[in-house]
């Protein structure tokens, strides 16, 4: 999930210069180096992680920080089915889970693999958990955010790692707990000794925990591999979380609808020409282009002379770099340049033409939301069977209070990343993408999130 920092609530943006980019860069680096571990460990306890900026648009919450972005596992979750709940039926289950996810939604969920993103204790050097630093923050506001982050993530595996199997739904409320005071400590001792000192106290805490916190610094945040490989993730977010997919569509109609136009002439005329511009989709091209631009990081409109040649709407997996003027898209596995192009970036990253998702603040967050809803059924269906109570206890009446919890609270994060001007646009009044659109695909069926070892 986004980590929104608490102390002193702090939301003093930055002029992104070219000034402000170096400073930030080189200072992150060397904080990098302080807070990773120096000791010789043979320990497998390893966390490996990479930062990087991340240059995020005026619609996310200026309170946003930065985030998480754990890689895609190798290997898929299998569908994890429900004890007992084919003898009640999908329709039963649909109508206990109908103020959390649809019917259909719901059969996909339950029936079908899940893409896997890697447990942090799972980090390699080839393969590190990447933090994400808005480069839009003061770099005191990066210093202290990034040093949370660290701090959080190695007292959170800490207390994985000491909770009993019995003692794991009351895990949320823990991390919490250990969330509020890592953050206060990390914010006193940056306050009373310096940040320098917090990086040695953190580096100390996690050798003190058995782990060896390896950090280092690249820009840029993804490669073009990875953002393409991700697509299909920030897709699923888009598809699955209901506010955050209002959002998106808010801020869409609001920059590409009111199409129109105007200038000497006789009304008829330029009637015919508002016709043509509606008959030629112009406004859902552009929708459709922009769509892609904030969910997959990348929107790309082709403006040449010759439509019929190439599509208009450049799939976002087909860009390999995107200027304003121009981009450079694949084409039969040939680089083509095309010009002139209408581009719709999402957030951007430094030594890379490439965009990111604005969504991949919520990557995490679906993981977690789908895990819940399983929880959530699952404990629904053993209410229902007497029967099982000498060996489920009271787990179901447990599990499904912290199921509802933890899924009102994740809505509410689906929201909360965002600017509080873009969630109060106005909805669209009408269809904005082409009739069979709506949906955005490829997509993946779920996010499931690793199962540490």
């Amino acid at each position: 999930m986004a980590y929104i920092p608490m102390p002193d609530d702090r939301t003093e943006p930055a002029e992104v210069t070219d000034e402000h980019r170096t400073a930030s860069s080189t200072l992150l680096q060397e904080l990098c180096s302080e807070v990773s571990s120096t000791r010789d460990s043979k320990t497998d306890n390893h966390l490996y992680v990479r930062v990087g900026h991340y240059e995020q648009p005026g619609f996310l919450n200026p309170k946003l920080f930065g985030f998480w972005l754990l890689p895609i596992h190798a290997d898929n979750q299998a569908p994890r089915p429900i004890p007992r709940l084919e003898a009640l039926g999908h329709d039963w289950a649909s109508e206990q889970m109908a103020d959390w996810i649809d019917s259909a939604a719901l059969e996909t969920l339950l029936n079908s693999p899940g893409v896997t993103i890697q447990s942090p204790t799972d980090s390699s050097q080839e393969s590190p958990s990447i933090w994400a630093c808005v480069l839009n923050s003061s770099i005191e506001t990066q210093i202290e955010s990034t040093l949370t982050a660290l701090a959080m993530l190695v007292a959170r595996q800490d207390l994985v790692r000491r909770t009993p199997k019995e003692k794991i739904p009351s895990l949320p409320d823990q991390a919490a707990r250990v969330d509020q005071e890592t953050t206060n400590l990390v914010g006193a001792e940056i306050r009373n000794h310096g940040w320098q000192n917090a990086c040695h106290a953190i580096r100390a805490r996690a050798d003190a925990s058995g782990f060896t916190l390896n950090v280092r610094y690249e820009a840029p945040l993804l490669a073009a591999e990875q953002i393409r490989t991700r697509m299909p993730l920030v897709r699923h977010v888009y598809n699955s979380m209901p506010n955050a997919r209002l959002t998106i569509d808010k801020i869409v109609n609001v920059l590409t609808q009111g199409w129109t136009i105007t200038g000497p002439g006789p009304e008829s005329m330029l009637q015919k020409a508002r016709d043509l511009l509606e008959i030629g989709g112009i406004p859902s091209l552009t929708a459709q282009m922009a769509r892609d631009g904030f969910v997959c990081g990348m929107g790309l409109l082709s403006m040449e002379a010759v439509p019929l040649k190439n599509p208009w709407v450049i799939r976002p997996e087909d860009i390999l770099e995107i200027s304003e003027k121009h981009a450079l898209v694949n084409r039969e596995h040939v680089p083509v340049k095309i010009s002139p192009v209408l581009p719709v970036k999402g957030g951007k990253q430094l030594g890379s033409t490439l965009g990111l998702s604005i969504l991949e603040p919520l990557v995490i967050t679906t993981a977690n939301r789908e895990s819940f809803l399983h929880m959530l059924l699952s404990a629904k269906v053993m209410q229902q069977f007497p029967d099982a109570r000498a060996q489920v206890g009271d787990w179901p009446e447990v599990s499904q209070k912290l199921a509802e919890q933890q899924l009102a609270a994740l809505s509410r994060a689906s929201v909360e990343i965002f600017n509080p001007a873009a969630v109060h646009m106005p909805e669209p009044k009408s269809p904005i993408y082409f009739p069979g659109m709506e949906i955005m695909q490829p997509d993946v069926p779920r996010i499931a999130v690793q199962v540490a070892e």
